[in-house]
Formats: structure tokens, sequence, C-alpha cells
């Protein structure tokens, strides 16, 4: 199955007045979404278009697809914010009923903002894979990262699939012991590999934080109780973090419980929505 992610033009950030866009995507960010993911789409709209790195690029190689909202009335300012993530759930909403693509959606910096009227709040359990993802640098060539994926497309669904696996087996059993179980083994080593043939590639690469929000329903809750995981939601959310380090890669992965906005339309699957930012490791040679 193909893997698409629905982002915006920048950092989203919350202020008193409402939302803002506080800094643009910048070219390692791209270059993050093109390794991992196979379809882009950042949508743009009738009230201001943001730019992007390599754009004319990422079109031309069908990797990226910008649709445009339209959005009716006079907007200023914080207006303008809303509009965009009011754009970027709209077209999630209509990509999510695509069956050939796991899509999610996404945004970078801290926290996943959404419109009111298409979120809401749910129990989920987050886990945070700090410092682990190799990119290529900003001066990479995009067709040679495009290439690079067709020849190492077998490493790159590896990882994807243990990060699957991963999510699933949180969800099942959030417990310190989690970090004995062989997903843990399996995800060392992939991401060594993949260091290692991006490393042939690529003199310079930068590392990622990635983030996730999993479902968590009634039905998990019932499965991770079962398990030995402490879970209270009603007073203080879960007896986490449970933080374990991949030795092999120097990367830490985290898991902790909270309730927060999820996307509505995402209800029925596994993973709720992702949150990114280069790693302050920074780069590495």
């Amino acid at each position: 199955m193909k893997r698409g992610l629905i982002t915006v033009a920048g950092n989203i950030k919350f202020q008193m007045q409402g939302f803002g866009l506080s800094s643009n995507l910048t070219p390692e960010d791209i270059r993050f979404y093109l390794m991992y993911w196979d379809k882009i789409i950042i949508p743009t709209n009738n009230l201001i278009h943001f730019g992007i790195p390599d754009e004319e690029d990422l079109i031309s190689s069908k990797a990226l697809w910008r649709p445009r909202t339209n959005h009716v009335g006079s907007f200023s300012g914080h207006e303008v914010g809303e509009a965009i993530i009011k754009g970027q759930s709209e077209i999630a909403e209509l990509m999510l009923k695509d069956s050939k693509t796991d899509w999610v959606v996404h945004q970078t910096g801290n926290q996943i903002f959404l419109p009111k009227e298409t979120s809401k709040y749910n129990n989920t359990i987050r886990v945070d894979l700090s410092g682990a993802l190799p990119v290529p640098n900003k001066d990479a060539n995009i067709n040679e990262i495009l290439e690079f994926k067709e020849r190492r497309s077998s490493e790159l669904e590896a990882l994807h699939s243990t990060l699957d696996d991963l999510y699933k087996e949180v969800l099942t059993s959030p417990d310190p012991s989690l970090e004995a179980k062989s997903v843990f083994s399996r995800l060392n080593k992939e991401i060594q590999a993949l260091e290692k043939v991006s490393g042939e590639k690529y003199k310079k690469t930068s590392k990622f934080d990635l983030s996730v929000e999993l479902n968590l329903n009634g039905k998990d809750i019932a499965m991770a109780g079962a398990s030995g995981a402490a879970i209270d939601f009603l007073s203080n959310g879960f007896t986490m973090p449970i933080a374990t380090t991949l030795a092999a890669i120097g990367a830490c992965v985290k898991i902790s419980g909270k309730s927060t906005n999820t996307f509505s339309a995402a209800d029925e699957r596994l993973k709720l929505g992702y949150i990114s930012k280069a790693s302050e490791v920074g780069l590495v040679q």
C-alpha cells in the first residue's frame, strides 16, 4: 500500500487571536516528507498562497499535489491561519476515503491544530521517536531522492512496517517491558541499515523526530488494562511516560497518554495524526 501525507505549508501556532503560520517549510522538511512518504499533499487556498521549496520539481515528478480550497468572505490576520487548517481538514476528509493509500494528517511542531467542526477530543497514546530518522540535507537533488527511494524501497517498507507493528504493540501493551520486545530490536536494525545506505549516497544527513497519536478506543483500553498497564484518563491520564533508548542508533522512544483534539474522519484508523520536526541532534557526517 502507498503511504500519503496531508500537511500544511508551514508551522502552525496558536496565538491569543487564533491560528497563524509562524514559519515556512524548510528544504529539510520537504526532503523528510519525500523520503518517507509516497504522496504528499499540501493544500493552498484562494486567500493566500505560500510557496514551498522545490515546489515545481515536486509537482512535475508527481510526488506533490497542491489542491486549492476556496473560502468566501473577507479574512484578515488569524482568520487566514484558520482557513489553512480548515483547508487541510477538507482535503483530508476526501483523501481518507481512498482505500489504496494510507493517508495521515500531519503538521510540524509539537501538536496538531484542527478546526472545531472536524475534530473532537479523544483518549490517545502518543509515541515519540526522537533523533532517529535520517534525511538527506537541503542540497540533495529531489530526483536523486526519488531514485534512492526506488532502489531502497525494501528497507523503507521494512521500516514503515516495523513502526506500524510498534504502534500496535504499544496499544496492546504499553508497559515498561515494551523495550524487551522484538519490535525494538527490529527497529534498531532497520534504522541502522537505512543510515548506512543513506550515508553511502549522501555525505550529510540530518535527523528528524516523528510523533504519532494512536487511536485508543474502548476495546484498546480493555486490552491495555489486561496487560497490566495503569490507565486512568478520568484523573491523571497514564502513569507513563515510558522512555527507552534505541542504543544502536542513539535514538529515544517515549510513550505517553493524554486526551487531545483529533481528526474526526480518522476515527476508525490506528494513526490519528503525525507530528514532526528536525531533531536537535542536527547534522551528522
